[in-house]
């Protein structure tokens, strides 16, 4: 009986804390890591997403690399770009891509939308799904 009234209590601290900060359980967490899809043109896109520290789970660093960038010539481009996610599952992103090898300097700035599915651990911009690239390369 003393053990219930310890998980009891527990329980109940849990879901005061909840109750007190109802957007610390829906924290968009699942944008965070290393993501590859591939683009409607057959090249690989990379991204890197990081949460921005002092932004209460809500603002990422992005950054980007696709092998043949339609955008710049069909050449590598990279790209950098922050985002801000409203929920768990959605975040409105800015990235400005520009080629690697062009001497143009072609800047090429995307507004989109990235939509994350936890069921399928896998992100969306509506033309790309990536997957996500754990660091033991599964």
């Amino acid at each position: 009986m003393k053990r219930f009234g310890v998980v009891a209590l527990f329980v109940a601290a849990a879901f005061s804390l909840a109750a007190a900060f109802p957007g610390a359980a829906a924290t968009p967490r699942g944008f965070e890591g290393n993501w590859q899809g591939t683009d409607p043109d057959g090249s690989t896109v990379t991204l890197s997403i990081r949460l921005e520290r002092g932004s209460e789970g809500r603002a990422f660093q992005m950054m980007g690399f696709d092998d043949r960038g339609s955008c710049c010539f069909d050449e590598p481009v990279r790209g950098r770009g922050v985002g801000v996610s409203w929920d768990a599952e959605t975040m409105e992103a800015t990235l400005v891509w520009w080629g690697l090898r062009s001497s143009d300097h072609i800047f090429y700035p995307v507004n989109t939308t990235f939509l994350y599915n936890p069921d399928t651990d896998t992100l969306t911009d509506g033309l790309v799904e990536y997957h996500r690239v754990r660091p033991d390369g599964g």
